[in-house]
């Protein structure tokens, strides 16, 4: 947590002169044994993974088969984020790298349209492995975080991904809400995925300029 949250003012520090949203992180789903002993339809009744997303995602819209549960978390009544063409605009997704921590077996981030749930890209932790020593020169701890970008225009920069506006699906429009889900698959010692309480929280900042 400590190394996390070193990590997040570096990043915050890097980008000091652009208006910053800071995302909240929560479990996207019941765990598949809540939803086996309840009989409940938990989208996914298996615990061969962690599922977290951020800020007001799916769940809180009409798209089925999500069930309305904003009532429950205020967050989830934020207006959705949208990423626009301004250069100055942009995600940051940064976390632990639960592969390098012996958390995991894989992980990834997948990046979504909210509104429909078309998934455009997902970014692998060997996609951002190393990527946070950047930020923390001196830190030991560096090489167990990641740091990535999502923009429309990367300009060059390694680790980030320029999101696509179309075709369709194929893309997420300008103003169409967006979503940043991650996935965390298969602690090696227990051959299922790792506990929600022994992982730290991925999170995301969103960026643009400020008014």
């Amino acid at each position: 947590m400590d190394d996390l949250e070193e990590l997040r003012i570096a990043i915050l520090d890097k980008y000091t002169d652009l208006n910053a949203t800071e995302c909240p992180t929560s479990q996207t789903v019941p765990v598949g044994t809540d939803g086996i002993q309840r009989g409940i339809d938990v989208l996914g009744p298996n615990n061969d993974c962690c599922y977290l997303w951020a800020h007001n995602q799916t769940v809180s819209s009409p798209t089925p088969p999500f069930f309305d549960i904003t009532k429950f978390y205020p967050f989830l009544r934020d207006p959705f984020i949208t990423l626009g063409d301004d250069p100055n605009e942009f995600f940051i997704i940064y976390g632990v790298n639960h592969v390098a921590t012996g958390k995991a077996t894989y992980q990834n981030f997948g990046i979504y349209g909210a509104d429909v749930w078309n998934g455009i890209k997902a970014i692998t932790d060997a996609d951002f492995s190393g990527s946070a020593e950047e930020y923390l020169p001196d830190n030991p701890n560096a090489k167990y975080l990641y740091v990535y970008k999502i923009a429309r225009n990367c300009d060059g920069e390694p680790y980030c991904f320029e999101v696509p506006t179309g075709p369709g699906a194929y893309g997420i429009g300008l103003d169409q809400p967006i979503s940043v889900c991650w996935r965390i698959y298969l602690e090696p010692a227990t051959k299922t995925g790792p506990s929600y309480s022994e992982i730290v929280y991925d999170r995301a900042i969103k960026f643009d300029p400020k008014e």
